[in-house]
């Protein structure tokens, strides 16, 4: 049989470790709103003429296409990094599961 304790201790620091990570997320979110805030006041400021937002949307076009690569790249990674939790998370709980077979057979 497990320590309670032990699974309040694992309970409290899986706890403060999600406030953590959603701090985190949250600082992250305000930080990207910011910036689009102040881009598109710039864009508004520099985009007066027809010929210039013209321009703007061309170079838009041509930067999220470079940028797409990237971005998928990164969103792969992140999807590794989850899986290697997830993969980790399972193959503890299994590696538990055989200890306490052990202990009780």
């Amino acid at each position: 049989m497990q320590d309670p304790g032990l699974g309040v201790d694992l309970e409290e620091r899986l706890q403060n470790h999600m406030m953590q990570t959603l701090k985190h997320l949250k600082a992250f979110h305000l930080t990207v709103s910011t910036l689009m805030i102040e881009l598109a006041a710039v864009r508004q400021s520099t985009v007066a003429t027809e010929r210039a937002r013209s321009q703007y949307k061309l170079n838009l076009a041509k930067a999220m296409r470079e940028a797409r690569p990237l971005l998928e790249e990164a969103a792969r990674s992140f999807d590794d990094q989850i899986n290697s939790v997830t993969d980790q998370k399972h193959t503890g709980e299994l590696d538990l599961l055989e200890a306490d077979r052990t202990k009780f057979h």
